[in-house]
């Protein structure tokens, strides 16, 4: 590079002193040294903005590494959690099923019977009365025990799909 500004000093000096045949020679001199100097400033310059892409370039591969880890962290974590739920479900549908054949065989063992209608048995609506130790507080009414067998019955038709 020092040598090329020399050598522009001097066909600037031999352009001002008047010596065409120097400075022709001089010019042919810069003509053929000008092309590698840019050859020499090219290849610097490429390679300081290649060398800071490059730079660049990893940090950006680095980064997309951790987060590539971290995914997959993530997924393996999700995949347990996954496995767990699946592991909870089978155990709930076990016991959504044992509850709803209970259930089922209370609903056939527990039909109310009907006696004949006396005072006594009037306030439970026909039901058989019990004992003292058996009653807990007054009876409900007849309609809410069958709307409640009802109600009863329609949930394990609901769950019937998930057994």
């Amino acid at each position: 590079m020092i040598g090329f500004v020399i050598m522009v000093y001097i066909t600037i000096n031999v352009a001002i002193n008047g010596n065409e045949d120097a400075f022709g020679r001089a010019k042919d001199l810069l003509l053929f040294i000008n092309p590698i100097v840019g050859i020499i400033i090219g290849y610097y310059f490429n390679k300081t903005t290649s060398d800071a892409r490059a730079e660049k370039a990893e940090a950006n591969v680095q980064a997309a590494a951790e987060s590539a880890q971290i995914a997959v962290k993530e997924r393996d974590k999700a995949v347990e959690k996954a496995q767990t739920a699946e592991a909870e479900i089978k155990v709930m549908r076990g016991a959504l099923d044992e509850v709803w054949v209970a259930a089922d065989e209370m609903l056939k063992d527990t039909q109310p019977a009907p006696v004949e209608e006396t005072k006594e048995t009037a306030t439970r609506g026909g039901l058989e009365p019990l004992s003292a130790e058996q009653t807990i507080g007054p009876p409900p009414p007849p309609e809410t025990v069958r709307k409640k067998m009802w109600e009863l019955q329609q949930a394990l038709k609901r769950a019937e799909k998930w057994k």
